[in-house]
């Protein structure tokens, strides 16, 4: 497998996955409102249930939108820069988040580790599986950045229009 159809294959789960627990909370949210609607027993687990669900639509799709570049930026004061400052500039900025991103990437992980036997209240599923959204949300970050870094320096060729959404 190459490094494109290996970094679309990510995109690809990784967009999935969003989608995925996006229709996790719409479909328990509207069972929740149905079920105290109609005259049978509440679904006290529906609220649960979208909780968990929406740090899975938060997390991953923070990363894919991270990913395409449709984070938020204000180049204001980095557009008043030549051109070859600008670039040296944006590669220590991705450098110092790559860092930040990694340390985020350990803690997440350590939180994973350190709540596998915590159950959540109702549904009774280790919170270990909550915290593995935003570890894998920092770890996929790290990874563009990584190769927007390996990019920037020519370690690897210029991207195609294809592979330009991907960023991986």
């Amino acid at each position: 497998m190459t490094r494109a159809q290996l970094a679309k294959t990510l995109a690809s789960t990784e967009d999935l996955t969003a989608c995925v627990a996006l229709l996790v909370v719409l479909a328990s949210v509207i069972w929740g409102i149905v079920s105290r609607l109609l005259p049978i027993e509440s679904a006290v687990w529906s609220t649960e249930l979208s909780g968990l669900a929406f740090s899975w639509v938060a997390f991953i799709g923070a990363s894919a939108a991270f990913r395409r570049g449709m984070h938020v930026s204000v180049p204001v004061l980095t557009d008043l820069l030549p051109e070859k400052q600008r670039r040296g500039l944006s590669v220590l900025m991705k450098c110092v988040l790559v860092i930040f991103l990694a340390y985020a990437t350990f803690l997440s992980l350590t939180m994973v580790g350190k709540s596998f036997n915590r159950p959540s209240p109702v549904l009774r599923i280790p919170f270990s599986y909550v915290y593995l959204a935003p570890a894998l949300c920092f770890l996929s970050m790290s990874l563009t950045l990584i190769t927007q870094i390996m990019r920037d320096f020519g370690f690897i060729g210029s991207s195609t229009a294809a592979d330009e959404s991907e960023n991986l």
